[in-house]
């Protein structure tokens, strides 16, 4: 049994040997494939870059009145690449369209740099010119003459609110009968605000007012007492 146990210890170290052997075989052709793309892609994007460049400066080197140069639909990694040349070149690019689909590049001399409105169009994947301006233009003021319409309305919820919460806090401070009243009493109107005519007139202040109250209803507790 000894020496069958060691001839089949025998067979399975030469067959853990082979697989291993065919492991590492596996895994350095893996290697090698992996080392190889990374090499090709490497060398595609140093080619593309050295098209973007030259498309680039034909374009800056080209006629003054030709304002933008817009680019293909490409994937993020090639729109990296000719957003980085247009950046060392000195001009402007912004992407647009839907990733997968048609996201592209255009590229513009800083002398014509493009307005929001042309950039808010070109977003909205229209062809700008000066009847698309007009319109947007037009969209833009309208939500800004409503955005200022909801302010004011806000305002004015405020400002119909803080008599009532002056009324709350006036209560829970002196005691919710006497706060109320007082409150009340103190409500604003035409001539002096939230201080009425009659506090006007007496030069009184608030704290004075709300002493006054505070010491009249610790009167009636100490009366109720007595009696």
């Amino acid at each position: 049994m000894d020496l069958l146990g060691s001839i089949l210890g025998s067979m399975d170290t030469v067959t853990n040997k082979k697989v291993d052997n065919e492991a590492k075989k596996r895994i350095q052709d893996a290697k090698q494939k992996a080392l190889k793309f990374k090499e090709e892609e490497r060398k595609k994007k140093a080619k593309f870059r050295e098209e973007i460049e030259l498309r680039i400066n034909t374009f800056i080197q080209g006629p003054t009145n030709v304002k933008k140069l817009v680019f293909e639909p490409m994937n993020a990694t090639l729109r990296s690449i000719v957003h980085d040349v247009a950046e060392v070149a000195g001009l402007l690019s912004y992407s647009f369209g839907e990733e997968d689909f048609d996201r592209h590049l255009v590229v513009w001399k800083k002398e014509y740099s493009p307005s929001d409105v042309e950039l808010e169009a070109l977003r909205n994947g229209l062809e700008y010119n000066e009847e698309i301006a007009v319109k947007l233009i037009d969209s833009q003021n309208s939500k800004s003459t409503l955005s200022g319409d909801e302010q004011v309305s806000r305002k004015r919820q405020n400002v119909t609110a803080e008599p009532e919460k002056y009324f709350e806090k006036y209560a829970k401070i002196v005691g919710e009968d006497s706060g109320l009243n007082a409150a009340v009493a103190t409500k604003s109107n035409k001539a002096y605000g939230m201080v009425p005519s009659k506090n006007k007139e007496d030069k009184r202040s608030i704290e004075e007012t709300m002493r006054q109250i505070r010491d009249r209803k610790l009167q009636k507790l100490s009366n109720a007492e007595l009696t």
